[in-house]
């Protein structure tokens, strides 16, 4: 309403590029979450890491988080490489199985190399990816990076 008001060109040029028919609304939940405030004047990044998790798979992906990433997850954040992160699932969904994605919040793009060269050291890499490979639908890991043009924080 208000800011398709506010930015009547905007919303045009928008509208025009997209297939409504296309559109997707999402309901989301935080399985985990942990973030620190973000500095004034910042304009954070948002990494999105989506995957789909197999129908009946979701209880041992959120187990799996749990005991290899959400530890790493949560020392980012302590470490203050990440500003936050959440993975989140759907309530609602209308096809099988649940899609499901780790957002991470980032001051900078350095942010994500940091991350990135973390993860990627990891001693248990390779047994997460292993138990994920059973449990996610192949094909359907999607990544994808905005940055806020405006951010205000109380």
């Amino acid at each position: 309403g208000v800011a398709l008001k506010a930015s009547p060109g905007v919303s045009a040029a928008i509208f025009g590029a997209t297939d409504p028919s296309k559109h997707a609304d999402f309901m989301m939940r935080h399985l985990f979450a942990s973030t620190k405030p973000v500095p004034a004047g910042v304009l954070p990044y948002t990494n999105f890491y989506a995957v789909k998790v197999k129908p009946g798979k979701m209880n041992e992906f959120s187990q799996l988080f749990e005991k290899y990433q959400k530890p790493v997850y949560d020392k980012m954040v302590a470490d203050g490489v990440i500003l936050g992160y959440s993975v989140d699932a759907e309530i609602i969904h209308t096809d099988a199985g649940d899609t499901v994605w780790i957002v991470t919040l980032m001051k900078d793009l350095g942010a994500k190399d940091k991350m990135l060269a973390i993860t990627s050291a990891l001693p248990d890499r390779r047994a997460m990816q292993v138990n994920l490979a059973g449990i996610t639908v192949e094909g359907t890991h999607r990544d994808s990076i905005t940055q806020a043009v405006m951010f205000v924080t109380k």
